[in-house]
């Protein structure tokens, strides 16, 4: 197993980070992002095809070592399919629970995903969350928060009322 420190992070996670701008302080907040082959097929060589706007944001987090495309070996590639076949989840979303045993984190958005995490005694930290984090790591400040977090819930599937609880999250953060 490839014992790389840093957060095993999802396609969904990424491309909303990069959207937004946000790798940096992700990258701050929880060390380097981890990407596992499928999401790295996924997000960098499938968005290359397609000339994704945030495939720029990420060679440039790349370039920096915020995120690190890392390779499974045989046996993590076989126990990611058994979670495939128990689970019904996605090959990425099954490498980054993989990568994320031995670490206890993961930065993920899907929601089978997340509860299959949950499941496998995982702390799953989704993307939304992380404009908050930064406030308190001293990263943003409250209005970067808060746009980061706005920004955040267009491009990403986000509840309105779970972007409610983290906004009053920030906002109590500085009171």
């Amino acid at each position: 197993m490839n014992e790389q420190p840093g957060t095993p992070t999802d396609s969904s996670s990424l491309i909303y980070l990069a959207k937004v701008d946000g790798l940096a302080y992700a990258h701050a907040c929880l060390g380097v992002l981890l990407i596992p082959p499928t999401v790295w097929r996924e997000v960098v060589l499938r968005g290359e095809e397609r000339a994704a706007p945030e495939l720029k944001a990420i060679r440039i987090a790349v370039e920096s070592r915020q995120v690190v495309a890392l390779g499974l070996e045989k046996p993590d590639l076989l126990q990611a399919e058994k979670l495939r076949q128990a689970h019904r989840l996605d090959a990425g979303e099954c490498e980054v629970l993989v990568l994320g045993a031995s670490r206890s984190l993961v930065l993920m958005d899907e929601l089978r995903a997340t509860k299959a995490g949950i499941s496998m005694g995982l702390r799953v930290i989704p993307a939304l969350i992380l404009p908050a984090l930064a406030l308190q790591a001293g990263v943003l400040d409250e209005p970067q928060a808060l746009a980061s977090l706005q920004r955040l819930a267009r491009v990403s599937t986000a509840r309105a009322d779970d972007v409610n609880k983290i906004e009053s999250l920030i906002r109590e953060g500085t009171s």
